[in-house]
């Protein structure tokens, strides 16, 4: 995605493109001139980073000299860690890592609806990453949103567990939603588990049957306990 520098013509109320820079991240969402005006800061929604772009006294925007990445490159995500750091670059008069330090600080305090936008913007990976943060932060709409992720493959690894889990924790903190989920998951592989334990019937392995009816009956299907019922019997 793109940055325009423009001019603005007051008296006939028109502007003009002077010129186009990239920003090094896509979905540019927010755009500032830095306190010292040679400047600007870009934060991308999509890119899950800032960019610094140079501001001439000319009105051109220079290429970008830094980029900033909210995504853990080369270690993994820490926003602790990430704000150590730009404090450190802050206090030593680097006006950027100011401007980082606010993104940082929306990152930490409202990460469920980073994770939203960037969900709408199809940037599946980054809305991840910001699930996850409020997910651990305890927030149940967050474990909701986090669990679907891992559920159906989007912005992670397809991971059942992983999507139980947050499930799990979600439902426990009452959310409706979670809860229907994870009965829906009950039931499936329950289904799924009496099913092979038929197949497995009707081959003659009546060892392996045994443990997917067990399997089944666990998870509560009531067929699955009646035919357990008849492996002990017969």
């Amino acid at each position: 995605s793109t940055a325009h520098a423009l001019s603005f013509d007051k008296t006939q109320g028109t502007l003009t493109l002077i010129n186009t820079q990239l920003t090094q991240g896509g979905a540019p969402c927010y755009i500032n001139v830095g306190p010292s005006g040679d400047y600007i800061i870009t934060a991308n929604y999509m890119g899950g980073n800032i960019t610094v772009l140079p501001l001439e006294t000319s009105g051109r925007l220079g290429e970008n000299v830094s980029t900033f990445a909210f995504k853990g490159e080369g270690v993994e995500q820490n926003l602790d860690m990430a704000t150590l750091w730009a404090e450190r670059a802050s206090e030593q008069g680097f006006e950027a890592a100011a401007e980082l330090l606010k993104l940082l600080k929306t990152a930490k305090e409202n990460p469920f609806d980073l994770g939203v936008a960037c969900f709408k913007k199809d940037d599946f990976v980054q809305a991840a990453r910001f699930f996850r943060i409020a997910a651990e932060q305890g927030d149940a709409k967050a474990q909701l949103n986090l669990a679907r992720c891992y559920m159906h493959g989007i912005g992670v690894q397809k991971d059942k567990t992983e999507a139980v889990h947050w499930f799990r924790a979600a439902a426990e903190q009452g959310d409706q939603k979670a809860a229907e989920a994870l009965e829906k998951l009950r039931k499936t592989e329950a289904a799924e588990a009496f099913t092979l334990g038929v197949a497995c019937h009707e081959k003659g392995d009546y060892v392996q049957a045994a443990q997917y009816f067990r399997t089944a009956a666990e998870l509560g299907l009531t067929t699955a306990q009646c035919r357990l019922a008849l492996c002990y019997f017969e």
